[in-house]
């Protein structure tokens, strides 16, 4: 995939982060636009089109779960990707069921936040865990018709072991199970680091 046929709406409300992460994207080669609510991002989503939105969950006035909605409805190809400094966030269920791409959590891991713009038009593979059986078939009637790979994981120490056994661009967790992102975080920087070290030596580690 080429960076500069990448179009990114930066949805934020807080000046500091729009800027942050317009310069960064910019200087890889990717188009950015950028927008201070979700109302002006609905504008500019009428009046563009966008592969992937970086969208702030709490905005002033219209959050970012009903943009999303709103999104969604004008461009359901776009893929919205949630941004939020709350672990604990109600609305990301919301989010998800709302057709969210994924979830990055401030402050962001850049290296995180390009593989998932990367996967965009190639699909990825996502996991899932929820104790809840009905959580796993939404993700899967979602997801999978769009290209997507979903994985399923009932507890912590099924997807600690999932995430041993496979590579994913995005990890979807119940509140019930926040300890999984310390564990599955630190098995892909393992990963992450052993790619580097491989591809040093002319090879490609999955």
């Amino acid at each position: 995939m080429i960076a500069d046929r990448i179009s990114i709406l930066i949805v934020d409300d807080e000046v500091g982060m729009r800027e942050t992460l317009s310069d960064i994207l910019e200087d890889m080669g990717y188009h950015v636009a950028i927008a201070a609510d979700g109302y002006e991002a609905i504008e500019k989503v009428k009046d563009n089109y966008f592969d992937v939105i970086l969208m702030d969950v709490k905005m002033p006035g219209m959050d970012g779960v009903d943009t999303l909605r709103e999104i969604k409805r004008i461009s359901p190809e776009t893929a919205v990707v949630m941004m939020t400094a709350y672990a604990a966030d109600d609305r990301l269920r919301d989010a998800m069921s709302e057709g969210a791409y994924g979830v990055l959590y401030k402050p962001l891991d850049m290296q995180k936040m390009v593989r998932l713009v990367e996967g965009v038009r190639v699909g990825g593979h996502i996991l899932v865990v929820d104790k809840d059986p009905k959580v796993h078939d939404v993700f899967k009637g979602i997801l999978e018709p769009r290209g997507y790979r979903v994985s399923n994981a009932r507890t912590s120490k099924e997807a600690v072991r999932v995430a041993r056994e496979n590579k994913h661009d995005c990890l979807y967790k119940p509140l019930a199970v926040e300890e999984v992102v310390r564990l599955v975080d630190r098995i892909c920087h393992t990963r992450h680091q052993k790619g580097r070290h491989d591809e040093n030596d002319g090879l490609h580690s999955v």
